[in-house]
């Protein structure tokens, strides 16, 4: 599957199968239903891997923890409120991970129509995203799964698929 940049998707259970013995590694369905709808971010520096973003709505909630982190830090560039499918939801950087196409499932569609997000709200999404990897890089998580892990496995099968 072809990942283009603003849509938003749903992931196969293989790839939460494959993961599921991490720490903090979310669960694919809920109910049944596909949950969360995760917002792709193309990798900058490595073609064929992406950044995918949960999106929750529960918005009250994390309204309550971006205060909370700003009221202690001064700034939040860990969750982001912004407006998907018609309403205000929270896109989890926190919670993001790494991604190849051939782990995703489906673009998330609503009556037949493929979902993006508003180009302001992507543009501020790469930025704290790329925030975030940096201060990974440095030793500096504000992620809660081992993304490490995932990506050194993901970049062997990329590799092997070249």
């Amino acid at each position: 599957m072809i990942i283009k940049e603003g849509y938003s998707y749903h992931i196969s259970d293989s790839y939460f199968q494959k993961f599921s013995h991490l720490p903090n590694f979310a669960s694919n369905k809920e109910n049944g239903n596909y949950r969360p709808h995760y917002f792709a971010l193309a990798d900058k520096n490595i073609d064929g891997l992406y950044w995918i973003i949960p999106i929750s709505s529960q918005v009250s909630k994390y309204k309550r923890i971006i205060a909370d982190k700003i009221k202690k830090y001064k700034k939040c560039d860990t969750i982001v409120i912004g407006e998907f499918n018609g309403s205000e939801n929270a896109f989890l950087i926190q919670n993001a991970i790494p991604m190849i196409s051939q782990y995703v499932d489906h673009v998330h569609k609503v009556s037949g129509v493929e979902i993006t997000i508003h180009k302001k709200l992507e543009k501020e999404l790469k930025h704290k995203m790329n925030s975030v990897l940096v201060l990974h890089k440095k030793g500096i998580s504000l992620l809660y799964t081992d993304i490490d892990t995932i990506l050194k496995d993901l970049l062997l099968e990329l590799n092997s698929n070249h």
